[in-house]
C-alpha cells in the first residue's frame, strides 16, 4: 500500500483502487507519476514475476470484486470500503499458464487503449457542448449525455444553458449527435466484451465451477 512521504513510490507504476465503492474498480498511475486522496488504496508491484498489467485485470475481475464484497466492510446503500488491510489478503494465484497470462495482458492493453480512446472523445464533446450553449459546467442530467435521445439533450439544453440553439443550430446538433454517440457507445462495447473475455480466463485461473460463476455474477 502507497503511504504518503516515500518519495521512492513516485518512480514504479502504481495500481489505484477506489476505496468506497460497489464493487473492485481499479486504475493505474504510470511511472513517474503520484497521487494522494482519501480511501484511495493503492499497489505496487514488486518482486514479482508477473506483469503489473496481469494483476490489474485480476483486481477488476468479477472474482476478485465478488470476494472483496465477502470481507470488506459494508457500508449504506450496497457501498462497501476496500480497505488496504483486506486488499492486501486479496489471494493472487502462484501460477499463471504463459498463454492465459498473454492474453490478460493483451486484453489489458486493448482497454486503457479504448478507455483513452473514449475518455478524449467523451471529453471533446462536453467542452463543445459547455462552450456552444454557455454553461457554466456541465449539469448532472448531461454527464452520461450518450444515454440521451437528441430530444431529451435538446430539453436540457434550452433548460440549463444559457445560450438556445436556433431551428437550423439544433438540425446541425442533431447530426452531431447522431455521429458521436454510436462511436462513443461502440467503444464502450468493445470495452465490455474485453471485460467479459477477462473474467472468463480469471475464471479458469482460479477454477471456478460453473454453479459458482452463477452465484458470482448475479452478485
Amino acid at each position: 500500500r502507497v503511504r504518503q512521504g516515500r518519495f521512492r513510490y513516485i518512480t514504479p507504476t502504481k495500481l489505484v483502487v477506489k476505496g468506497i465503492s460497489k464493487h473492485a474498480v481499479v486504475g493505474f498511475l504510470p511511472e513517474n507519476t503520484v497521487f494522494s486522496g482519501a480511501n484511495t488504496p493503492a499497489f505496487i508491484i514488486e518482486n514479482s514475476d508477473y506483469d503489473w498489467r496481469l494483476f490489474l485485470a485480476l483486481l477488476n475481475s468479477h472474482v476478485v470484486s465478488h470476494y472483496l464484497r465477502s470481507v470488506c466492510p459494508a457500508k449504506l446503500q450496497g457501498y462497501f470500503r476496500f480497505n488496504a488491510n483486506n486488499l492486501n489478503l486479496i489471494p493472487i494465484p502462484t501460477e499463471v499458464d504463459d498463454k492465459i497470462q498473454k492474453s490478460l495482458i493483451d486484453l489489458t492493453d486493448k482497454i486503457i487503449e479504448l478507455k483513452e480512446e473514449h475518455a478524449n472523445k467523451y471529453s471533446r464533446s462536453l467542452n463543445r457542448i459547455r462552450d456552444n450553449f454557455g454553461l457554466e459546467k456541465i449539469p448532472k442530467k448531461l454527464q452520461c449525455f450518450q444515454l440521451l435521445k437528441f430530444q431529451e439533450f435538446l430539453k436540457i439544453i434550452n433548460d440549463e444553458g444559457k445560450i438556445k440553439p436556433s431551428l437550423k443550430e439544433q438540425d446541425e446538433w442533431d447530426d452531431y449527435f447522431n455521429e458521436v454517440v454510436p462511436v462513443l457507445n461502440n467503444l464502450e462495447s468493445k470495452i465490455i466484451d474485453c471485460n467479459d473475455k477477462i473474467n472468463l480466463l480469471v475464471y479458469d485461473i482460479y477454477k471456478i465451477r460453473s454453479n459458482d460463476r452463477v452465484v458470482i455474477e448475479k452478485d
